[in-house]
């Protein structure tokens, strides 16, 4: 997950808007514990996965922008 984002919560992360991706899920990487389907008042953390439905096109301009 994009440094950026750590610390946020996934509403204000726009993911949708911005690069037209869908959150399904996050995985903590330290635990192992995964969140499916997760609200908008979810907050992100750096150690943490996201798991993102969308256009091939759309989820490398999401990397790219990381």
């Amino acid at each position: 997950m994009p440094q950026s984002m750590s610390g946020r919560k996934l509403l204000e992360t726009d993911l949708k808007k911005r690069f037209g991706l869908w959150v399904v899920g996050v995985k903590d990487v330290m635990s192992g514990k995964l969140t499916m389907f997760p609200d908008a008042e979810f907050r992100l953390s750096e150690d943490q996965m996201l798991l993102l439905v969308g256009k091939d096109s759309d989820l490398r301009r999401f990397q790219d922008h990381s």
